[in-house]
């Protein structure tokens, strides 16, 4: 039981670093827009881009900082009734609902790899005239829903052990 509590404690720790860092890649979209804004404006020189690479950015940074989301309890729930209840009755709640995060999160990873696959076999790109290869980005949101079921099952293991202590 004490090896699992490190694996466990060592993947809560990389949600941590990864939904920290993944702050920077914010900053990183508003440099490659305020590129875009400069070129297109000041030198009438527009890129193919920058558009795209932002909206792949948006879409790293949104699924890679999940698992820090649901680490931190920052995800949208419905708090009008949940609020209410007692400890007890959220966490027992939480792992009732689990199954159905974990069977979404199943289907998606799954289908994400079956994507990757593709993309990789046929090298897949962008039908942009940047035309940017496609794989990178399904493997970061794939990764992404990895990393943010590993943190689910951290939550529910950590649940149910709150669960079973008396003293909640």
């Amino acid at each position: 039981m004490n090896f699992l509590s490190k694996i466990l404690h060592f993947i809560d720790k990389f949600s941590v670093i990864v939904g920290k860092t993944c702050k920077y890649i914010i900053l990183a979209i508003l440099g490659v827009l305020l590129y875009e804004i400069i070129s297109r404006y000041f030198f009438h020189s527009p890129t193919v881009w920058a558009s795209e690479l932002s909206s792949y950015m948006f879409g790293a940074y949104f699924f890679l900082s999940g698992a820090y989301t649901l680490k931190k309890e920052e995800h949208v729930r419905m708090d009008i009734l949940y609020s209410k209840l007692s400890k007890r009755k959220q966490i027992l709640l939480d792992i009732i609902t689990f199954p159905l995060l974990a069977l979404y999160l199943g289907l998606f990873i799954y289908g994400g790899i079956g994507n990757i696959k593709f993309s990789i076999k046929a090298h897949e790109v962008s039908h942009s005239l940047w035309a940017p290869p496609l794989a990178p980005i399904k493997i970061i949101i794939t990764f992404g829903a990895v990393l943010f079921l590993i943190e689910a099952i951290y939550i529910l293991i950590k649940d149910i052990f709150m669960l079973l202590n008396k003293d909640l």
